[in-house]
Order: structure tokens, then C-alpha cells, then sequence
């Protein structure tokens, strides 16, 4: 019994990697009709960034990780100002080709920002475990589970139950009606890519250790 809460318990905590992780997606999805298929490498390249400031520089992780955040909502600000609001008019099929290019410029430049050697990314909580029915995680293991779900019901209420939500819910369903009823569709746009870049980045966060 104890093996199979032990697979539960790890299948919750990977869960919870690909979980924020297909919330950028959708997120992107509903707001640029399109398939982020740079989803994973914006993730990679942001926790990179956060690894580089702790090897390179120093940098406390828990002081690595806001800056880590200004740079994945700067990449997610910079793919939709640049990039998308260019390709607005494009079919649905060559918005996900720019997408598989983005990810192309990002495994490109990883290597020359970061260099070619593997950089370790310590754990939020280094040491600890817990045992549940007889299984045992790791602190840092049950962490990712239970924030995970606080992303995800955070996600939900905000969407839900706010007016950025509403915004989000609005242009999803019918931009240019979004516009017409005074919705700055292409702010929410924005921020649905920022919000990707950081949920990207926090799964990143996550799994990397």
C-alpha cells in the first residue's frame, strides 16, 4: 500500500510541473488563438537565467527567483509587442510555426547566455521528508504538490472572480466584441503572455531540481 501512495505522491508532484505549465497554455491559447509551442523552452530559459544568477553571481535563490519572474513576464511582454501583434492577421498554423521559431532563438541563444555545462538548481526546501500513509516525500516534494494547487485555485479565482478575469473571459470568447465593450484586448493579451512566461518559469522552478 505504501509503494502505491508513494506513486500517487509522485505522480501529484509531477502533475503539478505540467500543470502550470498547460495553464500558460491555454492561457495563450484563449487570448492569441494560438498553440504556445515555446511553452517549455521560455520555462527553460528563465530557470536557466535563475540558475546563472545563483552560480555565477551569487545570488541568494530566494533572491534569484523575483528576477527570474522580471525576466520571464519581459520575455512573454516581448514575444506578444514584437512578434504576435505583427503576426495578428496570420492563419492559426503559421502563428504555432513562429512559436516553433521562438523556441528555435531560445535554444540558440541558452547555450551562448548561459554556456553549454549543466548549472544545479537547489531545492526552495533542501532537506526534510514527511511520511503520508506510510510513503515518504520530501518536503520540498509535498511543497510543489501544495503549491501547485494554490496556483492553480489562485488562477481560478482570479479568472473567475475579478475583473482582469473577466477581461481574460471576455476576450477569449469574442475579441472584437471585447473591444467594442471598452476591453483593452490587447493589454489582456499581454498579460496572458507575461502570466504564461511566469507559470512557465515556475514549473520550471520546480522540476529542475
Amino acid at each position: 500500500m505504501s509503494s502505491l501512495i508513494g506513486v500517487v505522491l509522485r505522480s501529484l508532484e509531477y502533475g503539478s510541473f505540467y500543470a502550470l505549465a498547460a495553464l500558460g497554455i491555454i492561457l495563450v491559447y484563449k487570448t492569441s488563438y494560438t498553440t504556445n509551442f515555446a511553452q517549455a523552452t521560455i520555462g527553460m530559459f528563465s530557470t536557466y537565467f535563475v540558475a546563472k544568477l545563483i552560480h555565477s553571481y551569487g545570488f541568494n535563490l530566494y533572491l534569484a527567483i523575483p528576477l527570474g519572474i522580471v525576466s520571464a513576464i519581459l520575455i512573454g511582454v516581448i514575444i506578444d509587442v514584437l512578434i504576435f501583434r505583427r503576426a495578428k492577421n496570420a492563419s492559426p498554423i503559421s502563428k504555432q510555426i513562429i512559436t516553433l521559431g521562438i523556441t528555435s532563438i531560445l535554444l540558440g541563444i541558452a547555450p551562448m547566455a548561459f554556456g553549454v555545462y549543466n548549472l544545479n538548481m537547489p531545492r526552495l526546501i533542501p532537506d526534510g521528508s514527511v511520511s503520508i500513509l506510510g510513503a515518504q516525500i520530501s518536503l520540498n516534494g509535498l511543497f510543489n504538490i501544495l503549491f501547485g494547487m494554490f496556483v492553480m485555485g489562485m488562477m481560478f479565482l482570479i479568472i473567475q472572480k475579478t475583473k482582469i478575469g473577466l477581461a481574460i473571459r471576455t476576450t477569449a470568447s469574442n475579441e472584437t466584441v471585447a473591444r467594442m465593450m471598452g476591453v483593452p484586448s490587447k493589454t489582456v493579451t499581454m498579460l496572458s503572455w507575461a502570466l504564461a512566461g511566469v507559470l512557465a518559469l515556475l514549473s520550471g522552478l520546480m522540476a529542475a531540481p
